[in-house]
């Protein structure tokens, strides 16, 4: 009988937190109707975590364990354990324990009440983890949807829960930059509710300035066609100015021969319109590199190994210390 739920967690170096996540998550589902699985995806941490992954799927067969062989991301993570996931509502959360797992029966009942079929747990508490950072996921978000024409990608979080579509998540073979792009690309009732997040409880995030700037440059010339026809506009009305620029100086010149104002002004003109010749060439470069990476390299990820399932109807307990 397949569970009607299925959490999805991408881990990478969260030894510290799995055996924590794991009983949390038992813990606030164990009496749900339908039952539940648990995807953990090892992207490559190299510490001790696939370890407790397998302890923990030889203890409980709900939970299943993929090991990657090389670290892909935490998007390329998601969409290995989203593809494996036989539950009608999928559950991402990460394993640092910031997302509470009780708190995805808020996502569940929204989703529910008001028939949506992807729901984002916004954080209440953005602040905590300072106004640097705030800023920076505000800038992101908002850049990043404004690039991408996506609405409400202020909300995003990795924390969602969104319906099953395996026709459509089983067909994706190729690289997958940001999954909220693919599950906007599928689901148009998308919703979001407002939970309190955690303190992470080890580490530090992975992403940085310059890992955000990357992800979003990448993702953003990976999956949309609206960055180039911004750049387009841009260029358009680059070459309106120029034209504008021109007869301004023929002007000038047959008045005043002898005047060859605004050198200047000219030539910071022309370095602005080489800028944006490069711009335009980076970003038709950067797709043509896509095209031939998707023909050349099909497949999305390569998974090395996976935890043994159980038989059907073997029982498994979940209270045992793996500690």
């Amino acid at each position: 009988m397949k569970p009607s739920l299925s959490f999805v967690v991408p881990v990478f170096r969260g030894q510290e937190t799995l055996k924590i996540l794991y009983h949390k998550i038992c813990h606030s589902f164990e009496n749900r109707d339908g039952g539940f699985e648990i995807i953990f995806v090892e992207d490559f941490g190299c510490d001790g975590s696939w370890d407790i992954i397998s302890a923990l799927a030889k203890d409980d067969r709900r939970v299943k364990g993929i090991r990657l062989i090389r670290n892909y991301g935490q998007h390329m993570a998601l969409l290995c354990g989203i593809q494996r996931a036989v539950g009608a509502t999928i559950i991402t959360l990460d394993d640092d324990l910031e997302h509470d797992p009780a708190s995805a029966k808020g996502l569940l009942e929204h989703k529910g009440k008001h028939q949506l079929s992807l729901v984002y747990a916004t954080p209440l508490n953005r602040s905590r983890n300072g106004f640097f950072r705030l800023i920076l996921s505000h800038l992101f978000n908002g850049v990043f949807g404004l690039i991408c024409g996506v609405k409400n990608s202020r909300h995003w979080s990795s924390f969602r829960a969104f319906d099953n579509v395996p026709n459509f998540f089983t067909g994706l073979k190729g690289h997958v930059g940001n999954i909220d792009l693919v599950l906007c690309e599928v689901f148009v009732n998308v919703g979001h509710v407002d939970i309190p997040f955690g303190k992470r409880s080890s580490g530090r995030s992975g992403y940085s300035f310059r890992t955000l700037l990357a992800h979003a440059w990448a993702t953003s010339f990976s999956f949309s066609l609206r960055p180039m026809r911004i750049l387009t506009t841009i260029g358009f009305l680059v070459a309106s100015i120029a034209f504008v620029l021109l007869a301004v100086v023929l002007v000038t010149w047959l008045l005043s021969p002898s005047v060859v104002p605004g050198f200047t002004f000219l030539a910071s003109v022309s370095l602005l319109f080489s800028g944006i010749h490069l711009l335009g060439l980076g970003a038709v470069g950067h797709y043509v590199s896509n095209i031939e990476r998707k023909i050349s390299l099909p497949v999305a990820y390569v998974v090395k190994e996976e935890t043994e399932e159980w038989p059907d109807g073997l029982s498994a307990s979940i209270s045992r210390d793996l500690a």
